[in-house]
């Protein structure tokens, strides 16, 4: 059996976990004020709210250590500065994130 793409496909969450890690150190060494930083990382815990609300029935631990990824990076990227401010604003996005799908205030399309 051929290497390649296949492999990729079997480790996809923790490629993306990279992927975000990486982006998180990146978004977090950019922004200097912390005010920005924070809604920034409740963006990220929309958006994984939304992840978590799409694959509610099926949930990929791949999903979980991507989230994780991202919250590492950010916590890395600010040099491990304000780490518990950064893990509860995101859960808190996260929680919210998943609320408002939930409750379908806000409806996604399929594609």
């Amino acid at each position: 059996m051929r290497k390649g793409i296949a492999d990729l496909l079997g480790v996809w969450g923790e490629f993306l976990a990279i992927l975000f890690l990486i982006l998180g150190v990146v978004v977090a060494i950019g922004i200097n004020s912390l005010t920005t930083m924070v809604f920034i990382v409740f963006l990220f815990g929309l958006l994984f709210g939304r992840l978590w609300f799409r694959q509610r029935r099926g949930l990929k631990f791949g999903l979980l250590i991507s989230s994780l990824g991202v919250v590492i990076g950010f916590i890395l990227g600010k040099f491990f500065g304000y780490a518990q401010l950064m893990v509860v604003v995101f859960v808190i996005g996260v929680v919210i994130g998943y609320y408002v799908h939930y409750k379908g205030w806000i409806s996604s399309v399929e594609f």
